[in-house]
């Protein structure tokens, strides 16, 4: 008898669930065991941003990167401007011209410039394409050694980003209508056994290309020093050093 009262309630409550769940209602749900605990959603990696430290303008005449220096003896200088070097340049430059003291390897930079198809490819120990820079600041951001970050430049909105504004014209540069007095920087490079160059134009848009390779006496004019010289264009021994060549009659430093 105790037997057939269970069946009974037993067909009861599966009918009782059934009509509740047909009526729209639901079953309860049972309450989570103790030390039972619901198992997080997986969550996705989210991809880093491109890196604003690394570009350069669709023309070249501005890119920004890390400076590194080359090994061994020589002092080449490059600029990484893309991590991927996928370009045609892979990446990387060789930086040609005098490099301030206040930036050293591993600093990030905004350098203005254009390739110097003068001096050609450039060979080993500072082999790259070679890139004359007429201007280099500090990212914002970068170790600055003591000194102040120059701000980033800042895209417009909804355009293509622009190069940064180039500073207003330098006196230490120029030079006569006739060229019979130049003005400018002393810069040595370190290909091609070592050129010396004087840069009266940094933007290098005048028939000379913006610089001369002196000749004559410079003392003890180095590297990176800004000069006035007096004299007047010669015929060089063009397969050594590649340019203009300029016979010096006076020097002076500025």
């Amino acid at each position: 008898m105790e037997e057939a009262e269970m069946i009974k309630a037993l067909i009861y409550a599966v009918v009782a669930a059934v009509l509740l769940t047909a009526c729209g209602g639901a079953l309860p749900t049972p309450a989570p065991t103790p030390g039972e605990q619901n198992t997080p959603l997986p969550t996705l990696a989210v991809r880093p941003t491109e890196d604003p430290r690394y570009g350069h303008a669709p023309d070249y005449s501005w890119v920004r990167g890390q400076l590194q220096l080359g090994s061994g003896k020589e002092s080449c200088w490059y600029v990484r401007y893309d991590l991927a070097g996928k370009d045609p340049y892979g990446g990387q430059l060789l930086l040609i011209g005098a490099m301030p003291d206040i930036f050293k390897s591993g600093d990030f930079v905004q350098v203005r410039g254009q390739f110097d198809t003068s001096v050609g490819p450039a060979a080993p120990p500072c082999s790259g394409t070679p890139y004359r820079f007429t201007g280099i600041e500090l990212l914002s951001g970068a170790a600055l050694s003591g000194s102040q970050a120059t701000p980033e430049p800042q895209a417009t909105s909804g355009s293509a980003e622009q190069p940064p504004t180039p500073p207003a014209e330098d006196s230490r540069y120029g030079h006569a209508p006739d060229y019979s007095w130049l003005r400018g920087q002393i810069v040595v490079t370190r290909i091609q056994g070592g050129c010396t160059y004087l840069v009266y134009d940094p933007s290098g848009k005048d028939k000379y290309g913006g610089r001369v390779v002196p000749e004559g006496d410079l003392g003890d004019i180095k590297n990176g020093e800004f000069v006035i010289v007096t004299g007047g264009f010669s015929d060089g021994p063009h397969e050594m050093c590649p340019g203009t060549f300029y016979r010096i009659t006076s020097i002076k430093r500025q």
